[in-house]
């Protein structure tokens, strides 16, 4: 938000329009910085950066008060071998989710079970909590679950290409994954509904 008030302060010096400047301003989309990806027939979802406490509080305030008949699914994890106190906190941030699904960020060299029991700690008595180790397997698992109208929210990587697992980036696109596995879900679905009845 800081970075487009600058933006629209520069464009208003130069004395540029700015009714343009605010019309870019609201089309304007950074890759894993509140990442809009909308699906055909499916749930809104939001790729973000954010991997504190702070901003993930930020990113999910935002869709908090969407509603009842809207639900806000997030699914994060962290980062292994930095900042283990702050991977409570991040749970208890995320849990203004109507599900939380804790999953593997970057976790280094450290255990992944650790990590995420870390993080599921900070969620204490949450009613909707799932770990799933596998990164794409949690985010295919919130878009089955995720009803059209619903919201969810892929936190942590965000622009990031790579998963850091021991010493080895696998490559991995958050945004990337959510397009491939609604696109396979959505065939999937196409295929059981047109086939034969019994």
């Amino acid at each position: 938000m800081l970075n487009a008030t600058v933006a629209f302060a520069i464009a208003n010096n130069f004395g540029c329009d700015l009714d343009i400047a605010l019309a870019g301003l609201a089309e304007a989309q950074v890759p894993g910085r509140m990442q809009a990806i909308e699906l055909i027939d499916g749930p809104l979802v939001v790729v973000d950066f954010a991997h504190t406490p702070q901003a993930i509080s930020a990113v999910l305030s935002t869709f908090s008060a969407t509603g009842a008949d809207r639900r806000l699914i997030a699914v994060l994890g962290a980062g292994g071998d930095r900042d283990n106190d702050k991977r409570g906190p991040m749970g208890a941030a995320a849990g203004v989710a109507d599900i939380v699904i804790v999953t593997d960020d970057n976790p280094r060299t450290e255990s992944p079970g650790a990590i995420r029991a870390g993080v599921i700690a900070g969620l204490g008595n949450h009613p909707n909590v799932l770990e799933i180790a596998d990164r794409k397997t949690a985010i295919t698992t919130a878009l089955k679950i995720a009803l059209p109208g619903d919201i969810v929210t892929v936190l942590g990587k965000g622009h990031e290409q790579g998963q850091i697992i021991g010493d080895k980036i696998i490559p991995f696109d958050d945004a990337a994954v959510v397009r491939q596995e609604w696109a396979t879900l959505r065939e999937d679905s196409a295929c059981s509904s047109s086939a034969p009845k019994n």
